[in-house]
Parts: C-alpha cells; sequence; structure tokens
C-alpha cells in the first residue's frame, strides 16, 4: 500500500465515527495555522476552530487530504473572526497525495541552506524576510536556498511522475509546502509523544514535530489531541438566517444591527446573519423593520433555513453561510423563503405643517371662548400607559405628547426613540391609537412629554440614579415636570 495513502492518527483507535480517526491530525494542523495567524489556541477557540475543520472534512478522507482541508478550513475560520465570510475554496490539486518518502528524499539532498529554507520557509511557513531575521543569512542566500529546494523538488518529483511540466510557481511552490509537511502512519498516540521514543519520533515526523513544540509551549495537551468518547461533531443543524439589504440602504444598518443584536453577525458589506434559534420574536422584529422603513421590504431579501453548521461563540461553524449566501444572491429585492412575507413600510406621518395648523385652529377657538387650553398648568400629568406584548412593546398617550424610549439590556441603556415633534410618533403608530415598538430589551423605560425634549437632556443618568434606589419613575418626573414616565419589565 502507498504510505500516503495510509491514514496517520495519532494510533487513534478506531471508532464508528471516522472523524475520530483524523482527530488529532486536524488538532495539529489547526492549532498550528491559528499560532501563525497570531492567536493562541486555547479552549473554546481552539475547539471551535476545529469543530469548523471537521465540519468540511469528508467522513472518508485520508489524514494528508484531511491536514490540507484543515490548514483552509483554519485560516477560513481566522476570517470569519473577523467578519469576513467568502466563498469556500481548497488547494486545487487536493487529489494529488504526497508522499512522506519524498519528503525524506529532498532533504537527503540538501545542504544545510537548503533544509533550513525547506523546513522554516516551506514546511512552517516563515516568509523570507522572517527567515532572514531568525537566521541571520542575508535575503539573497536565503533566495538561492529556495531556488535549490525547488529544483531538488522538480527532480524528486519528476523521476515519481507526479507533476507536468505546465506547473507554475505558485502552485508547485504549493505542493512543496505539502510535502515538506507529508507525515508517516507510524506515529505515537497522544499521551506517548512527551516519552523517549516520542521524542525521537517528532524529530523526523513533522506532524509530531509540531505538536511536540506546541505541547511544550503550554497550547496544546495530551487531552486536546485525544477523541471524545461521543461523536466528534454536534448532530444539531443550525437554525440560520440570512438578511441581504440593496446599496442604497446601507443607511439604516445601525438601526438594523441594534434590532437584532446580539444575534446577528456581519457576513459582508451588504450580508447578515442571524441566529434564528436565539429569538423567538425574529418574526415581528423584522416586520418592524420592514414597516419603519428601516429599510423597506423592498430593499431586502431574507431567507431561514436549517442547515449543517453551529452558531459558535466566536464565529459561524461549518458550511451553512455559503448555503445562505448562494441562495440569496439568486432571490429578488423583497423576496423572504423561510419566513412570512414581510409587510411594506407605514404611511409617512402628517407633516409638521399640518399638525401646526391644527393646533393654531384649536388655539384661535379656544381663545375666542375664553379659554387657553394649552397652558402647562391645565394639561396636567399626560396619559401614559405601556405594556409588553408578543407584538411588541406598545403603549398609549396623548396626541399631543413627545416621546422617548430607552431600553435596558443588562448593564446597558439603549436609545431606541427620540421625538423631535409629537408627529415624530406617528412611525410607530398601529393606526388604533396605539404605537409599538420591537422588543429587544430585557426592560423599557418610556417618557411622554409635553414637548419635545433636548437630545441632550441627562436621561441616562437619571435611569442609572434611580435603578440604584429603585425610583426611575420618580426621578425622572422631578427632572422632567410636566411628563410621564413608566417602566415595562
Amino acid at each position: 500500500m502507498d504510505a500516503s495513502r495510509v491514514v496517520s492518527s495519532l494510533a487513534t483507535p478506531p471508532a464508528t465515527d471516522p472523524l475520530r480517526r483524523l482527530w488529532a491530525p486536524v488538532t495539529i494542523r489547526v492549532a498550528w495555522e491559528l499560532v501563525r495567524s497570531g492567536l493562541r489556541p486555547k479552549g473554546s477557540l481552539l475547539r471551535e476552530a476545529r469543530d469548523h475543520a471537521l465540519m468540511r472534512v469528508p467522513p472518508d478522507a485520508n489524514s494528508s487530504e484531511a491536514e490540507l482541508i484543515a490548514t483552509w478550513a483554519a485560516r477560513e475560520f481566522v476570517d470569519r473572526l473577523n467578519g469576513i465570510y467568502k466563498p469556500w475554496k481548497v488547494d486545487p490539486d487536493l487529489h494529488l497525495l504526497p508522499d512522506p518518502r519524498w519528503r525524506q528524499q529532498i532533504s537527503a539532498l540538501a545542504g544545510p541552506v537548503h533544509d533550513l529554507v525547506f523546513r522554516l520557509h516551506y514546511a512552517d511557513g516563515l516568509g523570507l524576510d522572517e527567515l532572514e531575521r531568525s537566521s541571520r543569512l542575508d535575503r539573497s542566500t536565503l533566495r538561492a536556498g529556495r531556488e535549490a529546494v525547488r529544483a531538488l523538488a522538480r527532480q524528486v518529483l519528476t523521476e515519481a511522475g507526479a507533476i507536468g511540466p505546465d506547473w507554475d510557481m505558485p502552485r508547485f511552490d504549493r505542493f512543496i509546502a505539502r510535502i515538506s509537511t507529508a507525515a508517516g502512519d507510524r506515529c505515537p498516540g497522544p499521551w506517548g509523544l512527551s516519552t523517549e521514543a516520542g521524542r525521537g519520533h517528532a524529530e523526523s515526523c513533522p506532524r509530531c514535530s509540531r505538536a511536540l513544540r506546541m505541547m511544550k509551549e503550554g497550547i496544546l495537551s495530551s487531552s486536546d489531541l485525544t477523541p471524545p468518547d461521543e461523536g466528534c461533531l454536534p448532530t444539531e443543524p443550525v437554525d440560520l438566517v440570512a438578511l441581504m439589504i440593496a446599496p442604497q440602504a446601507r443607511k439604516h444598518i445601525k438601526i438594523l444591527e441594534r434590532t437584532l443584536t446580539p444575534h446577528v453577525r456581519r457576513g459582508g458589506e451588504d450580508l447578515f446573519f442571524v441566529d434564528g434559534g436565539a429569538v423567538e420574536d425574529l418574526q415581528d422584529r423584522l416586520c418592524a423593520l420592514a414597516e419603519n422603513g428601516t429599510p423597506p421590504t423592498a430593499m431586502m431579501r431574507v431567507v431561514r433555513r436549517l442547515l449543517p453548521g453551529r452558531w459558535g461563540r466566536y464565529a459561524i461553524l461549518g458550511p451553512a453561510p455559503e448555503y445562505l449566501r448562494t441562495e440569496i444572491q439568486g432571490m429578488e429585492w423583497g423576496d423572504s423563503e423561510g419566513i412570512e412575507r414581510l409587510p411594506d413600510p407605514l404611511p409617512p406621518p402628517p407633516s409638521s405643517a399640518s399638525w401646526w395648523m391644527v393646533t393654531l385652529g384649536i388655539a384661535m377657538v379656544a381663545g375666542l371662548m375664553g379659554l387657553w387650553i394649552f397652558r402647562p398648568e391645565a394639561m396636567g400629568e399626560l396619559p401614559l400607559k405601556v405594556e409588553k406584548t408578543t407584538e411588541g412593546l406598545v403603549f398609549q398617550t396623548s396626541l399631543e405628547a413627545s416621546v422617548d424610549v430607552w431600553g435596558i439590556q443588562g448593564a446597558n441603556l439603549l436609545p431606541l426613540f427620540h421625538s423631535e415633534s409629537a408627529a415624530d410618533k406617528g412611525i410607530l403608530s398601529m393606526g388604533d391609537g396605539r404605537y409599538r415598538l420591537p422588543t429587544i430589551a430585557d426592560a423599557y423605560v418610556v417618557i411622554a412629554s409635553p414637548k419635545a425634549l433636548a437630545k441632550d437632556t441627562p436621561i441616562a443618568g437619571a435611569i442609572v440614579q434611580g435603578g440604584s434606589d429603585g425610583g426611575v419613575e420618580r426621578r425622572l418626573e422631578e427632572a422632567l415636570p410636566g411628563s410621564a414616565v413608566v417602566v415595562a419589565r
């Protein structure tokens, strides 16, 4: 049997789950790539990156294929940590399996400088500038060493009939890198690496050499390389929602993210992913965005599916995002799949000019009758009724009242709505004298005022101070004479 086809899993015993035999090779390769990216792969970060890689590896892959896929998957995971969800790709030469004997042949033919370049530049991934600093060899010497390694590799691979004459240099270099890390099939188990025999083996095995180095530095442990007793991956799919907005709707991104926080992640400039399984009132939140025109339905595409993957602590794991990206890009604007169709925006509120005309007319009539119904002392406390319902945060108040709404989410205060005039709250109207906001926080403070509050009114400070002694309503009503305040929890 060709040695490159033999599964090498650090002596992992066979089990029902085919990924168990690839657990250690994938873990080592993922941890190495995270270290190369400047991360310390410990705890949940390593677990999520490994899970993501295992979701990419076919169950029938051999260790060489699994390690190459894990390399690309770890780099993809790092991109996702930074909010970059790109189409999945892997080396097109995945089907070409490097034989560990080719690595041994190249090393046997190489001189000291060539071997240094082969091990550190190709195997460990150091750039020539990094190698120049660490080895104190000048750049011209290292370049010559790289050319020599290329010539040795071409000689060995041509004799083996593994490559053709049409390979360009980037493709050839990628394959040399794979050869430089090709491992054999006689690796010790995870708990044997720290023995004398294990250390001796690691001197000639790139996989175990990396594992041993990371174990010495406290990055990996033997338990990290030991597969779990049960399944390697969760079997439950992820309930994932993709929401794409048109470029002209980018001005609404902040309110969109605020409405869906903390269960939303950016998937690109105009693409968002939402953890559908964590948001019970997701339909209501999306409807509120559409009704308020932030953005309108005609500028959105939405698709919801149960797919292979997981909503992780650091990123979305598995192939689910790319499935949704492909599907949503083929949809028409305004379409939705997997959820109820979103409504059209509510009609705009009356203009402020019409409100002033009505006010002037009432004032003139009242003046003729010897009344002045808008005196502050005659206005009294504004009516305000607030209720948290399945439809959202619903409130009723006077037509002439200006409204401010703040959300309390843990230790954070969220300014959710501010009236510049009494007419502004019309965009929240339900058409029956009530007004509605989507419920996105743990508690809410609703303020109805006889006139619009200045944006710099110290509302947040009063809420914080009132929260310490249980008197939010009292403090705000003292600070805002004539206003009505309700805290809804």
